[in-house]
């Protein structure tokens, strides 16, 4: 019985911290679509609110050097998501039961 609970708690840990990393992913997939409306990033220029720094809607980013242009990142894939979130998942669960198990004193 003790090792069914362990396994529960270690089963629920894992799940929790895979179901946080995909939801986050996940959102940052969908916001990837949305283009900066002009008008509000000028007006942003004009009243020293620079958000737009590194999308790409400024002319000549790439070849301007500036310490808030940020390091052009790959984009986010379903198919990237999905295999990161099996393989934190196989790895996060080995390392959850692990320890659930030593805590509990389960030897299995």
């Amino acid at each position: 019985m003790k090792i069914l609970i362990a396994r529960f708690i270690a089963n629920a840990i894992t799940f929790f911290v895979v179901w946080k990393y995909t939801k986050k992913q996940m959102e940052k997939y969908q916001a990837q679509g949305h283009k900066l409306d002009e008008k509000q990033v000028i007006e942003n220029i004009k009243n020293d609110r620079r958000y737009d720094w590194g999308t790409g809607q400024e002319e000549n980013w790439k070849h301007t050097w500036n310490s808030n242009n940020p390091i052009e990142k790959k984009k986010i894939t379903i198919k990237g998501i999905i295999i990161k979130s099996f393989a934190l998942y196989y790895f996060i669960g080995i390392i959850t039961e692990i320890l659930v198990y030593s805590f509990m004193g389960v030897q299995s």
